[in-house]
């Protein structure tokens, strides 16, 4: 991961009542000192949570066995 920090992950609201919607942000950021292409971030969700959907216009994530990977291209 050259450049790269380790991904960030955090979720809201804090405690989600059981059945409750919630929203899991994972955030990556490129440390330089050049411009970064075809970058791939994964995160495990805690497995209590179920996967929906993805949106991001940026980037194009899948969803397999809590395990969520998301690609960008750069550009």
């Amino acid at each position: 991961m050259h450049g790269c920090e380790r991904p960030r992950h955090g979720y809201s609201p804090v405690s989600p009542g059981a059945g409750a919607e919630l929203t899991y942000s994972l955030g990556v950021s490129n440390l330089g000192p050049t411009r970064a292409f075809n970058v791939t971030a994964s995160d495990l969700l805690p497995t209590d949570v179920s996967f929906v959907s993805s949106s991001d216009g940026d980037w194009s994530c899948s969803h397999a066995g809590g395990l969520v990977d998301c690609d960008w291209g750069g550009g």
